[in-house]
């Protein structure tokens, strides 16, 4: 007597993993150093740009903005590249002191309906705390413009500084004071602008 062939059974679960990077999870590794410390050096070049060569600090400022940009791609990327871009936050100046935020509390719905990526990295998509910053370095900027055009002037007593004055106001205040202001804050405000739409999807490629 012959039996019957077996059956061939398998049984399919399907299981939905999520690889995230939790925001409070800091990486030693070599490559999370260096963005740190390549951050430092970008903003010591930025500072000092501001001074004898903006072009200069301007540019290097947004390149390290843009990489920085790169952590919000919605692929999974490996861990170390992760934390390398995302040291490189502070190229986006998030760590002045925003004004806009200071007692501000993002309502629950904005919360709990905000892609997983984006509360790795910033913990929330309000502009007012992503980018707020923006209003204490218009404010610090516009102050330090009105000085320079206060001393060019004849309140300034000292002919030679007053000369110096008037040399700083006509080639960095008079034509490139906006356009600097702009370029520093171009990236910020326009990405963390664009995440304020009421309808987005976190299947997008951002």
């Amino acid at each position: 007597m012959t039996g019957s062939p077996l059956q061939s059974v398998s049984n399919l679960i399907d299981v939905k993993t999520v690889q995230v990077y939790p925001p409070g999870t800091t990486s030693d590794s070599p490559l999370a150093i260096a963005g740190t410390i390549l951050t430092g050096f970008m903003l010591v070049v930025f500072l000092a740009g501001l001074v004898v060569s903006p072009m200069a600090g301007l540019m290097s400022l947004s390149v390290f903005q843009q990489f920085y940009l790169h952590a919000y791609v919605n692929y999974t990327i490996p861990p170390n590249l992760f934390y390398f871009l995302k040291n490189l936050r502070w190229s986006m100046l998030s760590f002045l002191p925003n004004l806009p935020a200071l007692g501000f509390t993002s309502p629950d719905y904005w919360q709990n309906n905000i892609p997983q990526k984006i509360q790795d990295l910033d913990d929330t998509i309000n502009f007012c705390k992503t980018a707020g910053s923006v209003v204490l370095y218009l404010i610090v900027y516009t102050v330090l413009a009105l000085l320079v055009k206060l001393f060019s002037t004849k309140c300034m007593m000292n002919r030679p500084m007053r000369n110096l004055f008037i040399e700083v106001y006509e080639q960095r205040v008079k034509f490139n004071f906006l356009h600097e202001v702009l370029w520093t804050y171009f990236l910020p405000v326009v990405f963390y602008g664009m995440l304020q739409f009421r309808h987005f999807s976190s299947d997008s490629a951002m």
